[in-house]
């Protein structure tokens, strides 16, 4: 018989592949309804689908609530992020963002607040009890696959998270077994899959920023002088902003025409209702922001002493006024401050 660490190990790997699996669903349902498949009906199950990953989610936090009591207190903070894979986790970040817009554009705009039903014997879109038009064969269809869209599209950052606690938990069990006291570090990455051990057990920065630490030290003064040449350096950024949004107001006529020539269905019902492309394009604006600030921060070697993360906007101003990351909880700077 297994012990009760061992079906516990088994446990979370069975999790993990169904998160993945489910993951994996949720994408091909979503995005077959942008090519003109109604998942409801030519995907046997679907409705399942849900049910099966509200169970993992809720397994996951379970897993994850378990091994944040094993944890200590600073390590239970933060031990998903330190622990899951760094592109896992925007992943889940954009799934998030994308599921608030993908909702209130399908329900609001492309099934008009409505949801399909049949009420006596006819095909109608009904919201509250109250029929709001009827539909034909071909309508109904297309408003089940809306429906579908909305659906799904809060699947994956449900299911994306549920994959990412999982595989966290399973690091951090394995980091923790194999770095128990008398265990060589290296004997311990080797156990533990190279670097899935925490940043502090080795000591050393993670490796996509280990030069940049490398060109340390930086004293908390000098990091506060990049710190404002990185925000001067910013303003260009709004500038863009704004000439674009101009430029798209002025072009918007010929944009739409041109977007109604392509003739692709999602693209034109999105583009016949402005306020969908802006927050769109803010939403994406905002992201590519966020990575060329961190990629700045990078350049300027604005990292952490200690773990060597990037520290840029909340971060940099946790850092200036304490003297130490906020995640880490240990000191950013080589001046001896605290």
């Amino acid at each position: 018989m297994f012990g009760v660490p061992e079906r516990i190990r088994q446990m979370i790997a069975f999790f993990t592949f169904v998160a993945a699996v489910c993951l994996v669903l949720s994408l091909l349902a979503h995005g077959s309804t942008f090519v003109g498949v109604n998942p409801i009906q030519q995907m046997p199950g679907f409705w399942l689908l849900p049910l099966v990953i509200m169970m993992v989610f809720f397994a996951a936090l379970a897993v994850g609530q378990k091994q944040i009591n094993k944890t200590s207190k600073h390590e239970s903070r933060d031990f998903v992020w330190r622990y899951s894979p760094s592109w896992l986790q925007k992943v889940v970040y954009i799934f998030c963002l994308y599921a608030g817009f993908n909702f209130f554009f399908t329900h609001f705009s492309l099934l008009e607040g409505g949801l399909p039903k049949r009420i006596n014997g006819e095909r109608v879109l009904a919201s509250h009890g109250k029929v709001v038009r009827k539909l034909t064969r071909e309508e109904y269809e297309r408003a089940e696959a809306h429906v579908a869209r909305a659906v799904s599209g809060h699947l994956m950052p449900f299911s994306s998270s549920s994959l990412m606690i999982l595989i966290a938990s399973r690091r951090c069990r394995r980091a923790t077994r194999a770095g128990r006291p008398g265990t060589e570090i290296s004997e311990a990455r080797n156990r533990a899959g190279g670097a899935l051990l925490p940043r502090e057990a080795t000591d050393k920065p993670s490796a996509v920023n280990e030069a940049a630490v490398a060109e340390y030290p930086m004293i908390r003064a000098e990091f506060i002088e990049r710190n404002k040449a990185s925000k001067a350096g910013d303003k260009w950024l709004g500038s863009i902003f704004l000439i674009v949004l101009v430029l798209a107001c002025v072009l918007w006529p010929r944009l739409t025409d041109q977007v109604n020539q392509w003739g692709i269905p999602w693209l034109t019902e999105l583009f016949n209702r402005p306020w969908a492309v802006f927050l769109l394009f803010v939403l994406l604006f905002g992201l590519l922001t966020s990575w060329i600030k961190k990629w700045k921060g990078l350049a300027a070697r604005m990292v952490c002493a200690n773990c060597g993360a990037v520290l840029t906007n909340y971060l940099a101003a946790i850092a200036i006024a304490t003297g130490n990351r906020g995640q880490c909880g240990k000191k950013a700077f080589d001046d001896g401050t605290v």
